[in-house]
């Protein structure tokens, strides 16, 4: 056996170990992968429904007065109102601080286009994982959202648009955790 190793170029079973090892890695980094994009699909699909309530006007909140009193009022009502949505977000108040700010440019929109949104759907029609990587990810949904809205004569209508959501993820204490959902809803216009 001893006369056998000393034949045996050391090199080639070192590169035979190697390449063994990094075989392993590569399938244990494509399970966990895996099911870290089933994860995100999951989470991704679930805020997107629950999302909505960015989108329709707080209930305490009187649209129709002057455009300052709007936007000095509607962040803190529209921070209460989505309340519900904290648990996707990481936890820092300022990341869900600018979610909310970027909801209010809708309304901004909706209000110079004398449209009060009462009631809003949004159903992801496509998810695309576009990156894992290192404890973060970015997705691409494809939204299809229906608004109920009233205008200043008191007419209901609806309003449907397909928005492009970009999901930024990060994984924090092991959980999948939202750090920003750019959505161009928030940058919609009517006017």
């Amino acid at each position: 056996m001893k006369k056998w190793l000393r034949q045996v170029n050391r090199g080639a079973i070192l590169l035979v170990i190697v390449l063994l090892a990094v075989f392993v890695y590569l399938i244990v980094d494509a399970k966990n992968t895996n099911k870290d994009r089933k994860t995100l699909t999951k989470i991704s699909e679930q805020y997107i429904r629950d999302s909505y309530i960015l989108y329709q006007c707080p209930e305490d909140l009187d649209f129709w007065r002057d455009e300052a009193s709007l936007v000095q009022d509607l962040p803190t009502l529209l921070s209460t109102q989505a309340e519900p949505l904290n648990h996707y977000f990481c936890d820092n108040e300022a990341v869900r601080s600018e979610q909310v700010s970027l909801a209010c440019q809708f309304y901004i929109s909706f209000y110079r286009a004398e449209r009060l949104p009462i009631t809003c759907t949004r159903v992801p029609t496509s998810i695309t994982i576009e990156e894992v990587y290192h404890d973060s990810a970015s997705i691409y949904v494809t939204v299809e959202n229906t608004f109920e809205y009233v205008d200043m004569a008191g007419r209901q209508s609806t309003f449907s648009y397909t928005s492009s959501d970009t999901l930024s993820f990060l994984k924090q204490d092991g959980e999948w955790k939202l750090l920003i959902d750019n959505s161009d809803l928030n940058e919609l216009s009517y006017y």
